[in-house]
């Protein structure tokens, strides 16, 4: 059976922008996008269809890591009837954990070697050093101002690339990091 990635999955306009611009090769892109864009909805899908072009370590990194469990770990999206991960990642491609229990490690390996994982910026400092081939930050606003700091020459040693999807929060890390 071939699937398609992103797996039943048709982005809107402005998230198409955002799946253009790193299928053309971008490395660094910073999204402002109002609440209820479909923010990790789309970087995810992103992220499944790199992971799958590309082995290597994909972090999708929210401001906590109790966050990166309740709203993509543990999210069910009601408009499709199923979870998110499920939605992002059919069974044909993944290689454990089969059931996205939420108890589990959120660590997602791919059948061709690639894993996926959620983090929080909260608790970067204990995986700093783990080599990812691309970071989403997500809410980076919210997200610990030196945490890309920490995973920048990370990313730099792989190749990796970045992407920064918020809402806006006033000026701050978020916003210099846009201008």
């Amino acid at each position: 059976m071939k699937i398609r990635l992103p797996y039943e999955f048709d982005p809107r306009p402005y998230q198409q922008r955002f799946m253009d611009f790193y299928d053309r090769g971008g490395r660094n892109g910073i999204f402002v996008w109002h609440r209820r864009a479909g923010k990790d909805l789309v970087a995810l899908h992103q992220t499944a269809k790199m992971a799958m072009q590309n082995v290597g370590l994909y972090w999708h990194c929210l401001p906590t890591y109790a966050q990166a469990r309740k709203s993509v770990w543990n999210n069910f999206n009601n408009a499709i009837g199923k979870r998110l991960l499920r939605a992002v990642f059919p069974k044909e491609i993944v290689k454990q954990p089969a059931d996205f229990k939420p108890q589990a490690e959120m660590l997602i390996e791919l059948i061709n070697g690639s894993m996926v994982q959620l983090v929080g910026s909260d608790s970067i400092d204990n995986i700093v050093g783990a080599g990812p081939r691309h970071v989403t930050f997500s809410e980076f606003a919210l997200c610990r101002p030196d945490s890309y700091d920490l995973v920048r020459p990370m990313l730099r040693e792989s190749g990796g690339t970045v992407a920064f999807i918020t809402t806006p929060r006033g000026k701050n890390h978020a916003w210099k990091t846009w201008q």
